[in-house]
């Protein structure tokens, strides 16, 4: 019995070794060149729930499905989804949608009406986003006291530091 326990312990150390020396090895990591950059620099930023949501609104937008009649207004457009029939009123950070009003995060609405209007990014700005999904936001520090509950209070975060990322290729070489 005992040698049969050393001779798996012998087996497991070897698949560990197989494993870090595959891990470590240069260009076994799956490339980068995919990540939309946008979707890359909020993560950071929201908490991991938060940002699945907003991911999943982003890849309906810009996937292939991504079909909306929008009516641009003044300020606002009415944006029209032909599977649905549904008509939400949107305008450059907020819509009038379920997803929208019951989870305070960015919607697949707002993210079309962005990308057919030109802006600069598909998804709205920080300032835009409930504090509550913030990851660095004041609201959910805890040393300072109760957290609050929902709601939508437009706060501004200091920005992140500016850390040089590391390139797809070169990643084990410069960390």
């Amino acid at each position: 019995m005992g040698h049969l326990l050393s001779t798996l312990i012998t087996l497991q150390e070897y698949a560990e070794e197989q494993y870090l020396a595959e891990y470590h090895r240069v260009g076994s990591q799956p490339s980068r060149e995919y990540e939309d950059p946008e979707l890359t620099r909020l993560a950071f930023q929201l908490s991991p729930f938060a940002f699945e949501l907003v991911s999943r609104e982003h890849s309906s937008v810009t996937g292939p499905n991504a079909d909306y009649v929008v009516d641009i207004q003044a300020d606002t457009a009415h944006v029209e989804s032909p599977i649905s029939g549904r008509v939400h009123l949107v305008n450059m950070c907020t819509c009038d949608c379920d997803f929208m009003t019951t989870c305070l995060l960015s919607c697949c609405h707002v993210m079309y009406m962005r990308s057919t209007s030109n802006y600069k990014t598909v998804v709205p700005p920080l300032r835009f986003f409930a504090t509550r999904w913030i990851v660095q936001s004041p609201e959910n520090n805890i040393d300072t006291g109760e957290v609050i509950l929902g709601g939508l209070k437009q706060g501004f975060c200091d920005a992140r530091t500016n850390e040089k990322a590391l390139s797809g290729a070169n990643i084990y070489i410069e960390a």
